[in-house]
This record gives C-alpha cells, structure tokens and sequence, in this order.
C-alpha cells in the first residue's frame, strides 16, 4: 500500500496506528520499507514491536520523530520516544485524544 503512494514525506498514527507507524519507521530505516523521513506518534501504546522484530529495533532510530500524550491517557506517557535518538515530545493536560480539547492554548502548541 506505501508503495503505491511513494514517495513518502513522513507518517503520522494515533493510539494504534502510532505503533503501526512506529514499525514502519524501523522498516525504513532498515531499509526493509518505504522510505520516509518522519513520524508523528499520538498517543501510542507501549511498544510491542521490539520484542517481536528485535533486529528493527537493535539501535535507535534516527528518523525525526515528534511524540504525543496526555497526562490524563491511561496509557504510558511518550512510550515509543525512547526508540529514538533525538525524540520530541509534547504532553498535554488531557486523555487519549491527539489534540487535547481542555485549553485551546495547548491545542495551540501542538
């Protein structure tokens, strides 16, 4: 499916399309997938990927990656950030949402 869409700029999942894209990125990197450059990951579960396909996930990716969560989600908080090198993260004072609907100012900054 990527492929018929190539080239890629980057990917962005919510809740369990951010471990889909998560898997995606480690693919590319791997050169085992299409490529891209960058992810968005909102509010993502905890990684199930690295112990599934450890050798994706044998050192950190270093494809620009911008992280998501609230602090009200019953999720972790920012579960996928350590996966990369340079992560950034952003926590929002809401639950399970991408954009947080409590403070326009914080849906603002994200």
């Amino acid at each position: 499916m990527l492929q018929r869409h190539a080239p890629l700029d980057g990917l962005l999942g919510f809740s369990q399309g951010a471990s889909v894209a998560n898997l995606l990125a480690a693919q590319a990197e791997s050169g085992q997938g299409v490529p891209f450059s960058f992810v968005v990951h909102l509010c993502p579960p905890s990684p199930g990927w690295v112990s599934q396909c450890p050798e994706l996930f044998a050192s950190k990716l270093s494809m620009h990656s911008l992280h998501v969560s609230g602090t009200q989600d019953p999720r972790p908080q920012l579960p996928l950030a350590n996966l990369y090198e340079d992560p950034v993260t952003l926590l929002h004072s809401d639950g399970h949402k991408p954009i947080p609907a409590k403070s326009s100012e914080e849906a603002d900054s994200i």
